[in-house]
């Protein structure tokens, strides 16, 4: 992988992690009075707690690979110190495959997702990027339309009532329910 494209691919990881409400760590990052030179890192936003740390693969170079693994462990342990409970993150920027031996040691310590292009990029985040349902405007036809003849759902009156219920509101699916469990249980005898 060029310097080039890894530059490129740093740099849409970060723009994608700041639209999802991460923060920029500052450099050097610092926990628990621990330094850490040169990493890129990332802190989520309200209501998520991941620490996210971007590592240079190496193109499968062994001592690359050895090098982000002790990296990757002074930060879990730093963390474990502080009694930290931030999950750790690590995006591995990597043209080898997801099965090389370097991501084996760095999932004991963290989640790991493997960056080999640019184009893949936010398809390898999507674990920690939020997931954002673009509203429709159609009108979309009612899932229990057809399940509300009798014939479609048995000779079961239960089921029926409850379907029926399920249109109005939950607080009637939760009586018919109860009911029932009323009608189930009134005809066992007491133990």
């Amino acid at each position: 992988m060029s310097d080039v494209l890894k530059a490129s691919i740093k740099e849409r990881i970060g723009e994608l992690l700041v639209a999802a409400d991460y923060s920029p760590a500052t450099r050097p990052l610092v926990i628990g009075g621990i330094p850490f030179d040169g990493l890129s890192a990332y802190i989520a936003g309200a209501g998520f707690l991941d620490l996210v740390v971007v590592l240079d693969g190496g193109n499968g170079d062994a001592s690359r690979r050895t090098a982000n693994f002790w990296t990757a462990e002074r930060v879990a342990r730093a963390l474990d110190n502080v009694g930290s409970r931030r999950p750790l993150t690590f995006i591995l920027m990597d043209e080898t495959n997801d099965a090389s031996p370097g991501i084996e040691s760095l999932l004991r310590l963290g989640r790991v997702l493997v960056v080999d292009t640019l184009d893949t990029v936010e398809a390898r985040l999507g674990p920690i990027l939020p997931l954002i349902l673009e509203p429709t405007t159609g009108t979309h036809a009612d899932p229990l339309e057809g399940l509300g003849s009798s014939g479609a759902v048995g000779d079961r009156p239960f089921r029926l009532r409850a379907i029926r219920a399920a249109r109005s509101a939950e607080a009637l699916v939760v009586t018919e329910f109860e009911r029932w469990l009323d009608e189930v249980f009134a005809d066992e005898e007491p133990l």
